[in-house]
């Protein structure tokens, strides 16, 4: 169940992302931008996060 739920949303998401992405700019050239800001910032998060987590595993250990 969990599973289709995920698949479900992750169809819906890339149906409804690039009107999102239309929707705050029409060009074509700033939804780039827009979008590569938004996956810098969230790969330096997840790497933090990774960094963060095995620290503490690591001090568990």
């Amino acid at each position: 169940m969990a599973t289709t739920i995920v698949l479900v949303l992750v169809n819906v998401g890339c149906a409804i992302s690039p009107m999102v992405i239309n929707a705050i700019t029409p060009d074509p050239k700033q939804a780039l931008i827009i979008s590569m800001i938004f996956f810098v910032c969230f790969t330096i998060y997840a790497v933090g996060h990774y960094v963060h987590v095995h620290k503490q595993a690591a001090v568990k250990a």
